[in-house]
């Protein structure tokens, strides 16, 4: 009777080990890196993308960072995926609203064919673009210049969706 229990402890565990790799393997950030562009809105890359992979909870989620710059302005790119990423969340939660104030606009659009949301900040410059590319991935442009509706929606433009969703999907 010991070693039954041994056995289907074992077995169990195995099972439960096999499980948690499966899941932390659905995304890795590596896998983005190479189709973040080479420049954005005229900015070149500056220095060399950064992410990591994250499981919390049995969860996984990855992120990667490609920072743009012309001396003068600067963009960030950012790709997460995965259902609980902090991102995708805030992205979800903004996505149902549009709203106005002294301080920021918050609008939702299509960009590439795909749901996006847009703030743009009034009390500073900079203005953040997210972009739904599938159900659990989110990629992100935020830039600290004066920037416009249109001129935000004409960064998101250059962000290689279709590419960054083919890298993703498993």
């Amino acid at each position: 009777m010991r070693i039954r229990n041994i056995f289907i402890f074992v077995v169990a565990l195995c099972v439960m080990l096999s499980a948690s790799v499966a899941v932390a393997a659905e995304y890795d950030y590596k896998d983005m890196i190479p189709v973040l562009p080479d420049s954005i809105g005229g900015m070149a890359k500056s220095g060399d993308p950064d992410g990591g992979n994250v499981q919390t909870s049995g969860e996984t989620w990855a992120a990667v960072e490609q920072r743009y710059s012309d001396g003068e302005g600067r963009v960030r790119l950012m790709v997460v995926a995965g259902a609980v990423a902090p991102q995708v969340q805030k992205f979800r939660q903004l996505s149902l609203m549009e709203v106005e104030t002294g301080e920021a606009i918050i609008k939702s659009t299509k960009i590439s064919g795909r749901e996006a949301v847009f703030q743009i900040r009034k009390d500073r410059a900079g203005g953040t673009l997210g972009i739904a590319v599938q159900n659990d991935v989110v990629a992100a442009i935020e830039t600290n210049q004066e920037v416009s509706e249109k001129e935000l929606i004409s960064l998101g433009e250059e962000i290689p969706v279709e590419e960054i969703a083919d890298c993703v999907t498993k």
